[in-house]
């Protein structure tokens, strides 16, 4: 399984900046701006391809800042040259992503006018519930112009996946498409596709000789109410062999692909997880529809 963090593009558009920080007063989305000879015209957050004043992003969600009508740039036979710096950091102040310069492998802009885009994956290595801050700083490879974007966010789990927990812990559980090689945060999939739930950061098992023994058990049916596939455990092995409690903690999953995604247009998946020495246990529950 591919997960595309963060990636950044160049859009022909246009961009015109001053210095000023914009806030939502409903959202409290907030972008501060401090630029020397660059300016834009106006500051755009798209999530997921629509725009958006959020500040509080479903974990997975594709954030998007869209610098409309930069201007400033020398331009050398009509193109201009940019750069952009990135640094991601929690609030405890650790980077979590760095980039020298997400610009470097694109080409030179030559029309006119220019929308300069920064997208990111809200994804691993952030966190669900944490307040996090993206520094961004776009230059002039060709002058002096530059501009300086802080922009503050978090990330939630997603609302469709209900989680009942008795002793275990977890840092994320979400869907994972194969086909997109990207987090589903509206629960909608194609039947062609192949569905990894997938949960992170597990721990409260309790260890026995060096190891844990974890028993998993799921229920799909569709939305007539009828089980398509059942399965027992599907750590058969880790039950009866045990595990690391490390290799649990890292990740485990499961999947589910078209023989399954082909069996109904809504799907309920409960997932029961327990620990075979202890009375730990967690619960999942959720819904997925096919697209229309």
């Amino acid at each position: 399984m591919k997960k595309y963090i963060f990636y950044f593009s160049i859009a022909l558009l246009a961009f015109s900046c001053q210095n000023e920080i914009q806030i939502d007063p409903e959202s409290g989305a907030q972008i501060k701006v401090q630029s020397e000879g660059l300016s834009y015209k106006d500051v755009e957050i798209e999530v997921n391809g629509k725009k958006s004043e959020l500040k509080v992003f479903d974990y997975g969600d594709e954030i998007t800042l869209n610098f409309v009508n930069v201007e400033g740039f020398i331009r050398e036979k009509g193109k201009i040259y940019p750069g952009l710096k990135l640094l991601v950091l929690n609030k405890q102040g650790d980077s979590l992503l760095y980039y020298d310069d997400m610009y470097a492998d694109q080409d030179p802009v030559g029309k006119n006018p220019v929308t300069l885009t920064a997208s990111m994956i809200a994804a691993k290595p952030m966190r669900t519930g944490e307040i996090l801050r993206a520094k961004l700083d776009f230059w002039d490879k060709k002058g002096k112009g530059k501009m300086h974007v802080d922009f503050e966010f978090s990330t939630k789990s997603n609302d469709n996946i209900t989680v009942k927990s008795q002793k275990i812990e977890y840092n994320e559980i979400y869907i994972f498409s194969e086909k997109t090689g990207r987090v589903i945060t509206d629960n909608q999939y194609d039947n062609d596709d192949m569905l990894y739930f997938i949960l992170e950061g597990l721990k409260g098992f309790n260890e026995q000789n060096g190891v844990i023994y974890p028993c998993l058990m799921l229920d799909v049916k569709n939305e007539k109410g009828e089980i398509i596939l059942h399965q027992d455990n599907i750590l058969q092995a880790y039950y009866e062999d045990g595990v690391s409690k490390d290799a649990v903690e890292e990740k485990i999953y499961f999947g589910l692909g078209s023989k399954a995604l082909t069996q109904g247009k809504k799907l309920s998946i409960h997932a029961v997880l327990v620990d075979r020495i202890s009375d730990a246990s967690l619960i999942m529950d959720t819904e997925i529809s096919l697209k229309k």
